[in-house]
């Protein structure tokens, strides 16, 4: 698993030809989790290197109310694909554009993580990880600005606050 460079500056993670779908495992996440997660364990270990399946660990260990296993599944799936960016890929100027479906787990699971870390009340790393995402989904697919201009808030950061309004005018992110 590796993300590629199909433009300039526009990544896609590519997974290995054998990457199973996890639809059928978690299909029932919400109805029966405690099967999911059995399921979802036997399947990563298999395939230990597919970032939905354990991001699908990760909610659904939350689902029962277990958030350090959530939280542990979160940050091994984000591991996984940020170990998978070459030397060369640059949050500033990179795209890793949600249109394309390979990208989604670790978009969301990177979200995920942001949302984790900022429940912890570590809103510097969550900035970061939602810094992130806005820079390189050029759409924000995910809504990580909603969460950023949080952060921002409250880390008293006007001029990001003001940055980040100035990028989505036709949103009212901010009510400062």
């Amino acid at each position: 698993m590796e993300f590629i460079e199909i433009e300039e500056n526009e990544w896609v993670l590519k997974k290995p030809n054998n990457e199973l779908s996890i639809h059928n495992i978690i299909e029932f996440l919400y109805d029966e989790p405690a099967i999911v997660i059995e399921e979802l364990i036997e399947f990563t270990e298999k395939y230990p290197q597919h970032i939905d399946a354990l991001h699908h660990l990760a909610i659904a260990y939350e689902i029962i109310e277990q958030p350090q296993l959530a939280y542990l599944f979160c940050q091994a799936a984000v591991s996984l694909g940020l170990q998978s960016l070459p030397d060369k890929f640059n949050w500033s100027s990179a795209n890793i554009n949600w249109g394309h479906l390979t990208n989604r787990p670790f978009i969301r699971a990177y979200h995920a993580l942001g949302l984790h870390y900022f429940n912890m009340q570590l809103i510097k790393e969550a900035t970061t990880i939602f810094e992130h995402l806005v820079s390189v989904c050029p759409y924000d697919n995910i809504g990580a600005r909603y969460e950023l201009i949080i952060c921002y808030e409250q880390l008293k950061d006007t001029k990001n606050i003001n940055k980040l309004c100035q990028r989505y005018p036709d949103e009212d992110l901010y009510e400062g």
